[in-house]
């Protein structure tokens, strides 16, 4: 990776990126059937 700062202004984005994205495949997985709030 490069040593600038797009990389550091970028990071926010991309954790509310990939937050979203592991909230709505945990949303469907409880869908499924294979979580529950207690094991994942």
């Amino acid at each position: 990776m490069p040593n600038d700062g797009r990389w550091a202004a970028a990071l926010p984005d991309l954790l509310n990126d990939f937050s979203a994205l592991l909230r709505d495949a945990l949303h469907l997985m409880r869908d499924l059937g294979g979580v529950d709030s207690c094991s994942d």
